[in-house]
């Protein structure tokens, strides 16, 4: 049976949780007590990575057990066999696919502050002492700031991986300060959404190949989880021009497909021979993934797999992008096969919409709109709006026909 295990830790002591082969980790400290009590050494997936002396109030990961213990003695049993700094807290039973990693929605860090002239014996090694008083006030301001869509780029570390891979633009859900006398904490909560989707679509979309590409910017953080799920190694085999804006929105197909050219260089001293898994963050009327496909193709690629991390774009939308009519919408027009001879690709595929929200901590409170999936607008669309932005490309010839006849 799947079992997800919460625990606690205080990372003083480890270089991380993940299992390092130079160095102690609260990942092998759970499985050598795991081996003790069980017989056996679980293999374990954890919902996150943490660095190393970083803490956890609550960590949660799964791994699957068929043995006389209890399901709710398990924490009993393991916390006699761990050390002190890291704790179990409770266990339970959960479905055969739930994985720690993949159900992980978003994380929440606290930071926490002490004012103080000296520092507290009992949290010196969690919290960050400051000699000299604060404002709770602007502080609260300046954290105000960073919710939203950002990119953190220049609060990268040297020689950061995220920075090297174009992953460096996170969605802050909410950021607060609060002051309990000389304590102050600093709380952080921040979404990898699409690092779960990119996870998700490997899961409902697998495919052998030997690289997975992100189609730069977006589909980078995708490609990366796609890649981390499957096992797939990820590299950078295509090199975006950052001068040449979005492509889709240009007002006629030849400008389109010149800004595509214009914009993606793939590398073939990277994909030439290769089996490729191509992400992308959507497909709206096709131009750019086709072009795509046959640049990577030219460059030597054996194999080119598009995976599409939204669902199939059926519906117009009104409230800013420049897509108001069915027609120029590919996948309101053609089926999956046909998109797929269409652009040229080996294989294509998109994330469900269950997929989408599942990897989406927020989708399923009021105001997530799906409009442009599914065709449900949240305000009504006017019936003269209607009747010309919702026909597709046969509804177009089939009210030709006949007026003709």
């Amino acid at each position: 049976m799947n079992i997800l295990l919460w625990l606690a830790y205080k990372g003083t002591n480890y270089s991380g949780f993940q299992v390092q082969p130079n160095g102690v980790t609260v990942c092998a400290v759970v499985q050598d007590a795991m081996q003790s009590v069980f017989g056996t050494r679980p293999d374990v997936k954890g919902c996150s990575r943490t660095d190393a002396g970083v803490h956890a109030r609550r960590f949660a990961l799964n791994f699957h057990y068929d043995g006389r213990i209890p399901v709710q003695r398990i924490p009993l049993a393991l916390n006699a066999r761990l050390p002190m700094d890291v704790r179990a807290l409770a266990a339970q039973q959960v479905p055969d696919d739930f994985h720690a990693r993949y159900a992980a929605h978003a994380k929440t860090y606290h930071y926490r502050l002490r004012c103080s002239a000296v520092d507290d014996p009992f949290d010196y090694e969690t919290c960050h002492r400051v000699n000299g008083p604060l404002d709770l006030a602007a502080m609260q301001a300046a954290a105000a700031h960073f919710v939203g869509r950002h990119d953190f780029l220049a609060l990268c570390a040297s020689g950061s991986s995220a920075a090297a891979h174009g992953d460096t633009v996170r969605t802050i859900t909410a950021c607060t300060v609060q002051q309990d006398g000389e304590l102050y904490t600093l709380s952080v909560t921040a979404d990898g959404y699409l690092y779960n989707m990119g996870r998700i679509l490997a899961q409902e979309a697998p495919v052998e190949a030997d690289l997975v590409l992100g189609v730069p910017d977006s589909g980078v953080p995708a490609a990366l989880g796609y890649s981390e799920a499957s096992g797939i190694p990820f590299t950078d085999g295509i090199v975006k021009n950052r001068y040449v804006g979005r492509t889709f929105i240009q007002p006629t197909q030849a400008m389109r497909q010149l800004g595509i050219r214009l914009k993606l260089n793939p590398l073939p001293s990277v994909i030439s021979g290769k089996r490729l898994v191509v992400i992308d963050d959507s497909i709206v009327r096709g131009n750019t993934s086709k072009k795509l496909v046959q640049m990577l193709r030219d460059a030597g690629a054996a194999e080119v797999h598009l995976r599409i991390v939204s669902p199939e774009v059926l519906w117009p939308c009104f409230y800013g992008i420049d897509t108001d009519t069915r027609e120029q919408l590919i996948a309101a027009n053609m089926t999956l096969e046909e998109m797929n001879d269409w652009i040229g690709s080996d294989s294509l595929a998109f994330i469900s919409l269950d997929g989408l929200r599942a990897s989406l901590a927020d989708a399923g409170h009021d105001g997530f709109c799906t409009a442009c999936f599914t065709g449900d607008y949240p305000v009504p669309i006017p019936d003269d709006v209607a009747k010309k932005s919702f026909l597709t490309r046969k509804d177009f010839e089939a009210v030709y026909a006949g007026e003709v006849s």
